[in-house]
């Protein structure tokens, strides 16, 4: 995917294919690290100036979208890509505001049309003084935004991504499914995952940054209060390999009140 030169769309959808096998049918926790390090690393990609004219970010914009397009993350978490686009406007993240809104439409004009209209018309708007909204390239692109906001893309032949998600509903039908939901943290969860803890993996603990003190009384607390649960119950959380104090007293709690 980051590749220097631009994959094929076939290529781009068959990985995203196989994430979202995994997502379904192995672990969402898998999944949920993968969308993680993914999304931080091309946030981290546009925020800092481009040294070398690659392809590497656009293959990005494009297998995020498929991770919209194949079910992994909500139309939301794209929202907030835009945002970040927009904050960091050039024409390079202008290119991939493009690609981003070409190969996710279809998806976000039936799940989050309104929104992603809007954030378009933003996206527009700050062209208008944009200091690079006199180039040739920044008004080609500008003009394909506002014909996004019209019309379908053309420009992108969708019978590959189709067959591909036509390959997926059908083994997800088939086969025993895991999960069968997007992802529910947003964006902003995931680029701050260091400070306010991945609550989207079960058994994660809140971690204030700079309170080490506090999170070990945290650790130290939980501990002394698995034995207080009767020993069946217990022993039930270790079978269900409860292995980490948070699970366990999770699971404990929830088999006293049943």
């Amino acid at each position: 995917i980051c590749a220097p030169y631009r994959l094929q769309d076939q290529l781009l959808s068959l990985y995203a294919l196989f994430l979202a096998q995994i997502h379904s049918f192995t672990s969402e926790e898998i999944s949920a690290y993968f969308v993680e390090v993914f999304l931080r690393g091309f946030i981290d990609g546009i925020s800092h100036a481009q040294t070398q004219d690659d392809k590497k970010l656009e293959n990005s914009a494009v297998f995020i979208a498929h991770l919209l397009n194949f079910h992994i993350i909500k139309g939301t978490v794209i929202i907030e890509v835009f945002e970040k686009l927009r904050e960091h406007l050039n024409v390079d993240t202008l290119q991939l505001v493009v690609v981003l809104a070409t190969y996710s439409y279809k998806a976000l004009r039936k799940l989050h049309w309104t929104a992603f209209s809007e954030e378009l018309s933003k996206i527009v708007s700050s062209l208008d003084t944009a200091v690079f909204s006199a180039l040739p390239r920044a008004k080609f692109l500008a003009e394909t935004l506002r014909d996004l906001q019209k019309s379908a893309p053309t420009n992108v032949d969708m019978s590959i991504i189709e067959h591909y998600l036509k390959l997926f509903h059908g083994m997800r039908k088939k086969g025993n499914v895991v999960c069968d939901k997007e992802l529910g943290m947003s964006l902003d969860d995931l680029l701050h995952a260091d400070e306010r803890g991945r609550w989207w993996v079960v058994g994660s603990a809140y971690r204030v940054a700079n309170d080490s003190g506090n999170m070990e009384g945290a650790v130290e607390g939980s501990t002394q209060t698995a034995g207080s649960f009767p020993s069946e119950i217990v022993q039930l959380a270790r079978r269900a390999k409860m292995n980490t104090d948070v699970r366990r007293n999770i699971f404990c709690t929830v088999g006293e009140l049943l």
